[in-house]
């Protein structure tokens, strides 16, 4: 982050910018970059899936693509163009994190890349009951590959893919864009991530949980401990009742093979509820 924000102050300082403002970030998605941001993603759910956070980086590199195209004599000086994408290097990274905690899969006791190991990845697929088993994996073992290429091979000093030109770099930014959009439609497909909803399963989960000693992955896998059930059976009702989702959505989401399981949780909450009130 240190090291993106003084490269952001030297561009700036080599353009004549006293800032890059909002107004800017602004007219970024209203087409004013040569990339426009509302092209990339398309519909609004591939928009409302990203954090802040990561559309800020996604801009950063808009802005500076677009300001960079205009000032001709500074392309000759340059011999490496990966500072251009370096803010994209940081989303995709962030929004590997993001993606993986909504799915239950990232455990904060190792690091990204060790994550997506492969006896991580199979440890994952035994406690989920999913049906696209076989694609999931792939759907995984390509993340991990992704996050060598697009975040790896272009940051660490080592195995560096050194960015001769401005195309290069754009294509190089073209492709990390475009593998976002990608999974973010094969996690909705694969019913990893809220069918049905623009919402994030980590934003539904979001002040849902009242026992904060159980995590996510312990709702989403097949744990039929007390406390656990116990939480799963207050996510079911608060998905049914106020976001208005079928029981096959929520099953969906909560890795459940099909809406009987869900319909039990239901009643189960709301048995409980009952006896509370009498």
């Amino acid at each position: 982050m240190k090291i993106f924000n003084f490269l952001k102050k030297k561009i700036k300082k080599c353009f004549g910018h006293n800032r890059i403002d909002q107004d800017i970030y602004k007219k970024t998605e209203r087409g004013d970059a040569g990339i426009q941001f509302k092209e990339i993603f398309g519909g609004r759910r591939n928009k409302l899936y990203l954090s802040p956070q990561i559309r800020k980086y996604i801009l950063d590199y808009l802005v500076m693509e677009k300001h960079f195209m205009k000032h001709h004599s500074l392309r000759g000086e340059v011999k490496d163009y990966t500072f251009i994408i370096a803010p994209l290097c940081l989303a995709f990274e962030g929004f590997v994190f993001k993606i993986l905690r909504d799915i239950g899969f990232y455990k904060n006791d190792r690091s990204l890349g060790r994550s997506l190991e492969t006896k991580n990845i199979e440890e994952y697929l035994e406690n989920l009951s999913n049906k696209n088993t076989r694609k999931i994996r792939e759907f995984l073992i390509k993340m991990s590959i992704d996050l060598k290429n697009h975040r790896n091979n272009i940051l660490h000093f080592e195995g560096n893919s050194n960015l001769r030109n401005l195309n290069q770099a754009r294509s190089k930014a073209q492709s990390i864009l475009s593998d976002i959009c990608t999974y973010i439609n094969d996690a909705y497909s694969l019913g990893l991530i809220g069918s049905g909803s623009d919402e994030s399963l980590s934003s539904l989960m979001e002040g849902i949980i009242q026992n904060k000693d159980i995590s996510l992955s312990a709702i989403l896998g097949p744990s039929r401990k007390r406390e656990v059930v116990d939480e799963r059976s207050r996510i079911v009702v608060f998905l049914r009742d106020e976001k208005k989702m079928t029981y096959s959505a929520i099953a969906n989401i909560l890795n459940k093979k099909n809406h009987t399981t869900v319909l039990n949780l239901y009643e189960r909450e709301k048995k409980r509820k009952g006896k509370e009130q009498t």
